[in-house]
Protein backbone atom coordinates (compact mmCIF):
# COMPACT_ATOMS: atom_id res chain seq x y z
CA UNK A 1 0.00 0.00 0.00
CA UNK A 2 1.01 3.63 -0.57
CA UNK A 3 1.20 5.23 2.74
CA UNK A 4 0.53 8.53 0.37
CA UNK A 5 -2.27 7.45 -1.94
CA UNK A 6 -5.87 8.02 -1.54
CA UNK A 7 -8.09 5.30 -2.99
CA UNK A 8 -11.43 7.15 -3.40
CA UNK A 9 -14.50 4.50 -3.77
CA UNK A 10 -17.14 5.67 -5.96
CA UNK A 11 -20.54 3.39 -6.74
CA UNK A 12 -22.29 4.49 -9.77
CA UNK A 13 -25.50 3.36 -11.08
CA UNK A 14 -27.50 5.39 -13.46
CA UNK A 15 -25.52 8.85 -12.67
CA UNK A 16 -24.88 9.94 -15.70
CA UNK A 17 -26.64 13.22 -14.62
CA UNK A 18 -24.59 14.43 -12.04
CA UNK A 19 -21.37 12.14 -12.57
CA UNK A 20 -19.02 14.69 -14.40
CA UNK A 21 -19.82 16.99 -11.82
CA UNK A 22 -18.66 14.06 -8.90
CA UNK A 23 -15.29 13.41 -10.83
CA UNK A 24 -14.22 17.01 -11.45
CA UNK A 25 -14.58 17.55 -7.80
CA UNK A 26 -12.21 14.92 -7.63
CA UNK A 27 -10.21 16.39 -10.41
CA UNK A 28 -9.90 19.93 -8.81
CA UNK A 29 -8.45 18.22 -5.73
CA UNK A 30 -5.63 20.16 -4.34
CA UNK A 31 -4.22 17.11 -2.94
CA UNK A 32 -3.14 15.22 -6.26
CA UNK A 33 -2.04 11.97 -5.26
CA UNK A 34 -4.86 9.67 -5.17
CA UNK A 35 -6.66 7.51 -7.34
CA UNK A 36 -10.51 7.23 -8.15
CA UNK A 37 -11.69 3.34 -8.11
CA UNK A 38 -15.13 3.63 -10.05
CA UNK A 39 -17.81 1.50 -10.29
CA UNK A 40 -20.23 1.12 -12.46
CA UNK A 41 -22.87 -1.59 -11.33
CA UNK A 42 -24.37 -1.92 -14.36
CA UNK A 43 -26.00 1.40 -15.13
CA UNK A 44 -28.46 1.74 -18.09
CA UNK A 45 -28.01 5.13 -18.59
CA UNK A 46 -24.57 6.88 -19.95
CA UNK A 47 -22.55 6.74 -17.03
CA UNK A 48 -20.62 4.04 -18.42
CA UNK A 49 -19.47 6.50 -21.36
CA UNK A 50 -18.44 9.44 -19.38
CA UNK A 51 -16.48 6.82 -16.68
CA UNK A 52 -15.01 5.78 -19.96
CA UNK A 53 -13.96 9.28 -21.21
CA UNK A 54 -12.82 10.56 -17.92
CA UNK A 55 -10.49 7.36 -17.50
CA UNK A 56 -8.91 7.49 -20.77
CA UNK A 57 -8.13 11.08 -19.95
CA UNK A 58 -6.76 10.26 -16.59
CA UNK A 59 -5.14 7.26 -15.28
CA UNK A 60 -5.55 8.05 -11.55
CA UNK A 61 -9.34 7.26 -12.60
CA UNK A 62 -9.34 3.20 -12.83
CA UNK A 63 -12.85 1.90 -13.86
CA UNK A 64 -14.67 -1.08 -12.79
CA UNK A 65 -17.95 -1.71 -15.22
CA UNK A 66 -19.87 -4.48 -13.40
CA UNK A 67 -21.58 -7.12 -15.42
CA UNK A 68 -24.83 -7.50 -13.28
CA UNK A 69 -26.64 -5.30 -10.68
CA UNK A 70 -25.88 -5.71 -7.05
CA UNK A 71 -26.03 -2.77 -5.51
CA UNK A 72 -23.59 0.19 -4.19
CA UNK A 73 -22.36 -1.50 -0.72
CA UNK A 74 -21.01 -4.72 -3.28
CA UNK A 75 -19.85 -1.96 -5.70
CA UNK A 76 -18.11 -0.18 -2.61
CA UNK A 77 -16.32 -3.57 -1.51
CA UNK A 78 -15.03 -4.79 -4.41
CA UNK A 79 -13.27 -1.11 -5.23
CA UNK A 80 -11.61 -1.20 -1.74
CA UNK A 81 -10.82 -5.12 -2.79
CA UNK A 82 -8.75 -3.83 -5.69
CA UNK A 83 -7.40 -0.23 -3.82
CA UNK A 84 -4.08 0.48 -3.35
CA UNK A 85 -4.22 3.87 -1.57
CA UNK A 86 -3.81 3.65 2.83
CA UNK A 87 -6.46 5.71 3.35
CA UNK A 88 -10.19 5.02 1.75
CA UNK A 89 -12.22 7.73 1.32
CA UNK A 90 -15.72 7.50 -0.14
CA UNK A 91 -17.72 9.66 -2.55
CA UNK A 92 -21.07 8.63 -3.71
CA UNK A 93 -21.51 10.24 -7.19
CA UNK A 94 -24.27 12.53 -6.73
CA UNK A 95 -21.88 14.08 -4.74
CA UNK A 96 -19.25 16.76 -4.80
CA UNK A 97 -16.50 17.19 -2.98
CA UNK A 98 -15.11 21.03 -2.24
CA UNK A 99 -11.21 21.65 -3.75
CA UNK A 100 -9.55 21.26 -0.33
CA UNK A 101 -11.53 18.31 0.48
CA UNK A 102 -8.61 16.02 0.25
CA UNK A 103 -6.02 18.02 1.74
CA UNK A 104 -7.68 18.93 4.84
CA UNK A 105 -9.14 15.51 5.85
CA UNK A 106 -5.48 14.11 5.10
CA UNK A 107 -3.73 16.61 7.11
CA UNK A 108 -6.34 15.94 10.22
CA UNK A 109 -6.28 12.15 10.05
CA UNK A 110 -2.34 12.39 9.88
CA UNK A 111 -2.15 15.38 12.87
CA UNK A 112 -4.92 13.02 15.49
CA UNK A 113 -3.40 9.65 14.28
CA UNK A 114 -6.56 8.55 13.09
CA UNK A 115 -7.48 5.42 12.03
CA UNK A 116 -11.45 6.58 10.44
CA UNK A 117 -13.00 9.78 10.32
CA UNK A 118 -15.71 11.20 9.17
CA UNK A 119 -16.22 15.21 7.32
CA UNK A 120 -19.33 17.07 7.71
CA UNK A 121 -21.69 18.22 4.79
CA UNK A 122 -23.81 20.25 3.16
CA UNK A 123 -26.92 19.88 1.04
CA UNK A 124 -26.98 21.74 -2.68
CA UNK A 125 -30.66 21.06 -4.21
CA UNK A 126 -30.84 21.56 -8.32
CA UNK A 127 -31.09 25.36 -7.98
CA UNK A 128 -27.74 25.24 -5.93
Amino acid sequence: MNEELVSIITPVYNSGRFLEQSITSVLNQTYQNWELRIVDDCSEDNSRQIISRYADADNRIKPLFLNKNSGAGPARNKAIELAEGAVIAFLDSDDIWLPNKLEEHVAFMKANDAAFSHTSYGFINETG
